[in-house]
């Protein structure tokens, strides 16, 4: 996600542009599944600045994604779904993936042998650097130093034991009774390894028909790939025309039903505003950066206007009609066409404690979505339009206004091109102070301590 002030489709990390030093060598892929969400204490979205991309199921494995990494991070409790090593073996094959497990994984290990890199390890406090020890860690299966000098240890031991019961003048019978008890131990141990490497040599026998199995599966999983990859082709392709094939919805969302919900921060477009991405980004940024509130950015449209998603930045997470929860704690720039009643029953409900939500409404209809309690600004290019369109000028928010409105207008700042202003936090803190910001952020504050 990119700060790119001014400049309205930048891909670069935010972040990073203000000094976070970010791992430009590590990219991979996330599988977070629902079980292993709710084990993590760490806020997941972070690992999202260093090069860590997320899904929910495989699905989302799409070709763009690929293109960028075949790392595939897979937590514990993935493996809690039916199917679930089977569904690794498939993808893998269709990906070429290389996978790692992380977690409490260690049971699988015969199970997924050539399939996945094993690293145990607690999730609980999951981040970069533990998934960079896993990718990059040492899981050779030979044995330590420590390994071998506990081997010749116990031949040592042995040979000591004989010696003692032998010797019958220089060792009294204690000793000897001690001795006679660690060469019946040891052959109990010897036995019971001679019984293991016997049930090794079966499972190997095993493994061979495994194997044959495999081989004439292979020709079944080619045949069930092809499928699946028409079926992928597919749901892309009915994706893309979704926002066509779906009815829009105008319902308004009753507030009143919500006691826990965030304070938001509505915009009704009118007209296009000029800038409006370095807006939103400048106003999320003032809210999280400056005043530490977390803040959630959703953007709504109808199908009138879904030509608009393609020139949205591509830190914007598309929601489809089919969402899981999930998606939306884990992203904070979201877009939504069609029908937006659950995506808001979820941020409303607010088991997340969201502080902000700054919400764009898009749609061709000029009704607004909410009824309740919450603070309203329009957004319409031209001043000499608000008339014609029955807004007001003191909560309108336009392009060019003139020095006698600043606090209603967003412009193009020539200041930005000076030398100076190449610097990302001079631009940040010259944008955030415009008289426009500042007033949404003091209407924002009355009205949060009026209600």
């Amino acid at each position: 996600m990119s700060m790119n002030l001014q400049k309205d489709h930048s891909t670069t990390d935010y972040d990073n542009e203000f000094g976070i030093e970010v791992d430009k060598h590590l990219r991979a892929i996330l599988y977070l599944d629902d079980t292993s969400r709710l084990k993590i204490k760490t806020n997941v979205s972070e690992i999202g600045l260093y090069g860590i991309s997320f899904i929910n199921n495989f699905s989302e494995l799409t070709k763009e994604l690929i293109s960028e990494t075949k790392t595939l991070i897979i937590l514990e409790g993935y493996f809690n779904k039916a199917n679930s090593v089977s569904d690794l073996i498939l993808y893998k094959e269709l990906f070429d993936l290389n996978i790692f497990c992380l977690g409490n994984v260690s049971q699988y290990a015969g199970r997924l042998n050539d399939i996945a890199t094993l690293y145990s390890c607690d999730i609980t406090f999951l981040d970069f650097d533990l998934i960079q020890s896993a990718v990059y860690g040492d899981t050779t299966l030979a044995k330590s130093p420590e390994d071998l000098q506990a081997d010749m240890t116990q031949t040592a031991n042995r040979d000591l034991a004989k010696r003692i019961l032998k010797d019958t003048v220089n060792y009294n019978a204690k000793l000897r009774s001690l001795a006679n008890e660690f060469l019946s131990k040891d052959d109990a141990l010897t036995l019971t390894t001679e019984e293991r490497d016997d049930y090794k040599e079966k499972y190997n026998l095993a493994s061979a028909k495994v194997l044959k199995l495999a081989k004439e599966n292979d020709k079944l999983v080619e045949g069930y790939a092809d499928i699946v990859q028409k079926v992928i082709k597919l749901n892309n392709s009915l994706k893309v025309y979704e926002s066509v094939l779906s009815a829009d919805v105008y319902e308004k969302v009753d507030l009143t039903k919500y006691t826990n919900r965030p304070l938001i921060i509505y915009f009704k477009e009118f007209e296009d505003l000029l800038y409006l991405d370095t807006f939103i980004e400048t106003l999320y940024y003032v809210f999280t950066n400056q005043y530490h509130k977390s803040v959630k950015v959703v953007r709504i449209y109808d199908s009138a206007k879904t030509r608009k998603l393609s020139t949205l930045p591509d830190y914007y997470y598309r929601l489809y009609n089919k969402f899981i929860t999930a998606e939306v704690v884990t992203h904070n720039f979201i877009c939504k066409t069609a029908d937006y009643r659950k995506l808001f029953d979820v941020l409303l409900t607010n088991n997340a404690n969201l502080d902000i939500l700054l919400v764009f409404d898009h749609k061709d209809l000029n009704d607004l979505i909410f009824t309740g309690s919450y603070l309203q600004f329009n957004l319409c290019r031209t001043l000499k339009n608000l008339e014609a369109y029955n807004i007001k000028r003191e909560n309108t928010i336009v392009n060019f206004a003139g020095d006698e409105e600043k606090a209603i207008s967003w412009d193009y700042y020539p200041e930005l091109h000076t030398e100076e202003m190449q610097d990302r936090e001079r631009r940040f803190l010259f944008l955030s102070s415009r008289p426009v910001i500042t007033r949404i952020y003091s209407l924002s504050k009355f009205f949060a301590e009026s209600i």
